[in-house]
């Protein structure tokens, strides 16, 4: 679980997946924007997230990315990010979702199952 606060930037969700990366990688992971604002990022920053994040799902194969989404637009932003990272034949799926118990129930997973839990929130 990555859970982002306040505005975010292209820059601030690569760090966190940059640095996720870094350590131990699990096959589920699940992004809790609800709380985040995605306004700052553009359609072409998605396509650059979309693109980067090729590279990074090479080290989980099979792997299932849900993104939470609190806000209509940011949805949306999430919408494009899944439909890009589609059409680059990603062996990662993403899929937005506006709450978290569907996100679950996609993930298969409880809201006391283990998995990598990750508190993230932008760096200034």
């Amino acid at each position: 679980l990555h859970t982002a606060h306040g505005v975010m930037t292209k820059k601030d969700i690569l760090t966190i997946v940059d640095n996720y990366y870094q350590g131990t990688v699990t096959q589920l992971i699940l992004w809790n924007f609800v709380e985040a604002e995605l306004t700052q990022i553009s359609s072409e920053d998605v396509r650059v997230l979309a693109s980067l994040t090729k590279t990074y799902c090479k080290a989980r194969p099979g792997g299932k990315t849900a993104l939470v989404f609190g806000r209509l637009v940011d949805y949306g932003i999430g919408r494009m990010f899944q439909i890009l990272s589609e059409m680059s034949d990603e062996n990662v799926e993403f899929m937005p979702f506006s709450d978290m118990a569907s996100a679950l129930e996609w993930l298969r997973v409880s809201h006391d199952n283990g998995g990598h839990v990750l508190l993230a929130s932008r760096h200034d």
